[in-house]
């Protein structure tokens, strides 16, 4: 815990929480199955109690009967259930928004109980965990988010970038606040007297975890990290378009199939508007999973439209990364090359050697990956070296489209991009690489008539604090995961 860390968690400020929630965290600590000692507590704060019976008689539980009693209510719902929303719903009186942060506050509850909801509904189509418990921990996983709004001015500039769809939350946090919220989280349910199990679960739920374990707090985890993704979808304007791939993502993810996980998202809205009222959420205007899709379904055809537009967009998009290049590590202006206005392949060496460093001090992963260009050749022929270039500028302007700002995309090879990704492991690049993939094929480049390039993709990870792996090694793993998928690609077209 570093010193910034320890005066937020220190600090007599500190958000305490109700009695109730107090009793009901002794409860779920001593594994007591007393449903009449649940009710007594519950019934020491009316206003939780009114809640509890609200949410039986919801259509979330979907009762054939009216039910009136608090002890009814608990008999009904279950130890469980009752426990973990009586919980949560005293943890949302727990945090105070002073008048300038409602907005983002409400955001991030907004968020939370999205999240929440779905780590229920996956944890049901898994039978892994039980939903209760991964309600719980689904709602309350952003927690250190809200200690960080509340205590620290300068985190609302941070989640503003993030709201507005800078993807990489916790390379920002690192960046401009030496601490993420995840960490805070583990720390201030270790104070709360959270159990370990669920405090492991918040501290890791951005990942990176091990998917080939077979183990229960990896299976978890995944379940978590897939919720987030629901949530951050379906809550936050500016990852909307990601709908897209949402299922297909959550599948690999959850191993559930396909059409149920696109089946969540259609469900997780309406059940979202009804759970809303009773956490005292303002419900916003939720769309609906048509409607995302309808709306992501727009911006892709408004790229095909603006199409002519390449060489004035990809022009805006070099200079902004200019920007970001300012000032890091020695790159400047000279480090981009004339004729594409991308980086450089030295200079993206020395950024990548930069990052090693970086990683290896901060405990975090480092991701490459390689875009090899196919069929170029044939276009250079045909049309000169020039049309070679401006299909690179169009690439490239694509998979700017689709990377963080925090991530670095140079010119490596004759007909290669490449890209470094600080931060990810090797679930988020496969994530990064399908959108890119989608992408690419969506806008399908033409490179003669009746032809089309297409893209082989190698990615590459490492965690340089815990594999020897050095810049260069990592850069030759994702250049040959890029030629193994050019050769598969041929195989493919040109058949065993």
């Amino acid at each position: 815990m570093n010193s910034f860390e320890r005066s937020l968690i220190d600090s007599p400020k500190l958000p305490t929480m109700p009695a109730v929630a107090q009793r009901l965290l002794e409860l779920l600590n001593d594994g007591d199955q007393d449903l009449s000692a649940l009710a007594d507590v519950i019934s020491r704060d009316p206003a939780l109690a009114v809640k509890i019976i609200r949410l039986i008689n919801s259509p979330f539980y979907g009762m054939s009967r009216e039910v009136t009693s608090l002890q009814t209510a608990v008999l009904y719902l279950g130890y469980q259930s009752v426990r973990s929303v009586a919980l949560s719903f005293s943890l949302f009186a727990t945090f105070k928004a002073k008048p300038d942060q409602r907005d983002r506050f409400l955001q991030l509850w907004r968020t939370s109980l999205m999240m929440g909801l779905a780590a229920r509904r996956i944890s049901n189509e898994t039978g892994t965990w039980d939903p209760d418990e991964a309600f719980l921990a689904g709602l309350i996983a952003d927690c250190g988010s809200l200690l960080l709004l509340q205590s620290t001015p300068h985190y609302a500039e941070v989640l503003d970038r993030f709201v507005e769809g800078e993807d990489d939350l916790i390379g920002i946090e690192e960046s401009e606040i030496q601490t993420t919220h995840t960490r805070l989280a583990g720390f201030l349910l270790e104070k709360w007297r959270f159990p370990t199990s669920i405090r492991e679960l918040v501290e890791n739920h951005h990942g990176p975890v091990d998917s080939k374990s077979d183990s229960i707090l990896t299976t978890r985890i995944q379940i978590l990290q897939a919720a987030w993704l629901y949530a951050r979808t379906l809550t936050i304007p500016g990852f909307s378009s990601e709908i897209r791939t949402l299922d297909h993502i959550v599948a690999e993810l959850t191993n559930i199939p396909v059409p149920i996980a696109k089946s969540l998202a259609e469900e997780l809205p309406q059940e979202f508007r009804s759970m809303a009222e009773l956490f005292d959420i303002s419900p916003m205007e939720q769309k609906t999973y048509e409607q995302l899709l309808e709306n992501a379904n727009d911006v892709l055809s408004e790229l095909a439209l603006d199409a002519d537009e390449s060489a004035r967009i990809l022009a805006d998009a070099i200079a902004r990364r200019k920007d970001d290049f300012a000032g890091i590590d020695g790159i400047c202006e000279e480090d981009f090359e004339q004729d594409t206005g991308l980086l450089s392949r030295p200079a993206f060496e020395r950024l990548t050697e930069a990052f090693h460093r970086r990683a290896l001090t901060t405990r975090r992963s480092l991701g490459m990956m390689i875009l090899e260009i196919r069929d170029l050749k044939v276009l250079e022929e045909a049309k000169g070296p020039r049309a070679v270039i401006e299909t690179l500028g169009k690439v490239a302007e694509l998979v700017s489209k689709q990377i963080r700002r925090s991530d670095h995309l140079c010119h490596f090879g004759e007909h290669q991009l490449a890209i470094l990704l600080p931060g990810c492991g090797s679930e988020d690049l496969m994530r990064s690489a399908e959108r890119i993939r989608l992408s690419v094929e969506t806008e399908a480049l033409g490179v003669t008539e009746g032809s089309a390039c297409d893209i082989a993709i190698g990615v590459a990870s490492a965690d340089p604090h815990a594999d020897a792996v050095d810049p260069y090694a990592l850069m030759q793993f994702a250049c040959g995961a890029a030629d193994r998928a050019a050769r598969i690609a041929e195989r493919i077209v040109l058949g065993p």
